[in-house]
């Protein structure tokens, strides 16, 4: 880690970003990654946090994940940020040919200061960031006190809210979605309320989140999980099989798994 100062042709601007990877030795990765982006002559490498072994979110992430955060200082506006990321993730041989599949390396813009940006290549803060104890516990090592400008919580306020059990998720999606959660999901883990219920720790709608291809983690395979919600749903009066249903529940639990997960800090 340098000791430099930015170029201050710019406003100065301090940045969180989230670290992941599944393949090769991911820990010399990360090494190379923000050695190599310390390296720019308009980002400044502050704090790296701890390394997390994390279940994999998605039926086609591959192997358990190691993630970590990093707060780097950069005079470089966002999307030339996002830029500089990507050649870094370029650099260590990143791939994107499935969607969640698994990678040499990720990096992910977390916050850009206490700014909100909507473009077609960015989304801060990371739209997923206030959920995903992957993303959170080694974001809460490196910058704690920083605030969700539009939840308005700080990091070990997102991070902490999310270790009671069962944690109260509010759901505002079609009922069926929700039937079919409700029989899925492990009632030691979530606690399914309607949306508007006060005591509810999280609100999701699955029109808030993207949605591909049919996914799970929660249940062993793809094709398990399809045999049994085709069974729920044929239980619940549902005589056809209705995809986008399936694709909504199968994110939902996606996005339970990511929220209950506990990642394990790697020692030495």
């Amino acid at each position: 880690m340098s000791s430099r100062s930015v170029s201050s042709q710019q406003p100065r601007v301090t940045t969180i970003v989230g670290l992941g990877g599944n393949l090769g030795n991911v820990a010399e990765t990360f090494e190379f990654a923000m050695n190599h982006l310390d390296e720019h002559r308009e980002i400044k490498l502050l704090q790296v946090s701890p390394l997390y072994t994390t279940t994999p979110v998605g039926s086609n992430a591959g192997s358990g994940y190691v993630n970590a955060a990093a707060t780097l200082e950069t005079s470089l506006a966002p999307e030339e940020f996002l830029t500089a990321l990507q050649e870094t993730e370029t650099r260590c041989h990143r791939k994107r040919e499935v969607r969640w599949g698994p990678r040499t390396l990720d990096l992910d813009v977390i916050a850009y200061g206490d700014q909100c940006i909507s473009t077609e290549r960015l989304t801060v803060p990371h739209p997923a960031c206030f959920y995903r104890r992957f993303v959170l516990d080694p974001v809460v090592d490196v910058a704690p006190d920083w605030r969700h400008p539009v939840i308005g919580l700080t990091a070990r306020e997102l991070r902490d809210r999310l270790k009671p059990r069962p944690v109260k998720i509010g759901i505002s999606c079609d009922s069926a979605v929700i039937e079919l959660l409700d029989q899925l999901t492990d009632k030691k883990k979530i606690e399914l309320v309607p949306a508007n219920d006060p005591s509810s720790v999280i609100t999701l709608a699955s029109t808030d989140f993207w949605i591909d291809s049919p996914t799970t983690v929660l249940i062993e395979t793809e094709t398990e999980a399809e045999k049994q919600i085709v069974k729920i749903l044929e239980q619940v009066g549902h005589s056809q099989r209705e995809s986008r249903i399936e694709q909504q529940v199968h994110f939902m639990l996606q996005i339970f798994v990511a929220i209950t997960d506990t990642p394990s800090q790697i020692v030495g």
